[in-house]
């Protein structure tokens, strides 16, 4: 039977509870009011939105908006509807394939500087 392999993609950055960033993952600006939501700096958002859902009105009564859902710092895809992320379509989180290989990669190496030939 196949074991699980868990990854963790953390090439975020910190948020607070409201899921804004605390440092901007594009300039590293680290100095933002509480209720800013762009970055002074280089004027990407705080959050990271995904790129919307639409919603429509079953009976047509209303026009269809779109909806916007939160996400954390390295969500490539909304977890709600499936769309990409504001910050992947921005090229701040790579690929999630070149994401797992660089994790892959770095684990690899960290082994072999902790192997040691026994005597």
């Amino acid at each position: 039977m196949w074991g699980a392999i868990i990854m963790i993609y953390d090439d975020g950055v910190k948020m607070d509870d409201d899921m804004r960033v605390k440092i901007c993952p594009r300039c590293g600006n680290e100095v933002m009011f509480t209720h800013s939501e762009y970055c002074k700096i280089c004027g990407l958002s705080l959050y990271n939105y995904c790129l919307g859902e639409t919603i429509s009105d079953p009976s047509g009564s209303y026009p269809d908006r779109i909806e916007y859902h939160k996400n954390d710092s390295d969500a490539r895809y909304c977890e709600k509807c499936g769309q990409p992320t504001n910050y992947f379509e921005e090229g701040l989180l790579k690929i999630w394939e070149d994401a797992k290989n660089l994790i892959e990669l770095n684990e690899a190496e960290a082994a072999e500087d902790n192997f040691e030939i026994p005597f």
